[in-house]
């Protein structure tokens, strides 16, 4: 089973600022009814935020 790094740093309680900052911007684009969009719909969301 693969994991990424940032669910190995909270597994391992790692402080990661970048990667908790990545996390939340990521859930709110989801819940903003962006989740089946292209990965790269990111770029827009956050530019309007």
């Amino acid at each position: 089973m693969k994991k990424i790094a940032f669910g190995v740093a909270q597994e391992s309680d790692s402080k990661v600022p970048m990667g908790e900052q990545a996390a939340a911007l990521f859930k709110r684009h989801t819940e903003a009814g962006n989740g089946r969009r292209d990965f790269s719909s990111i770029f827009k969301y956050y530019n309007n935020e």
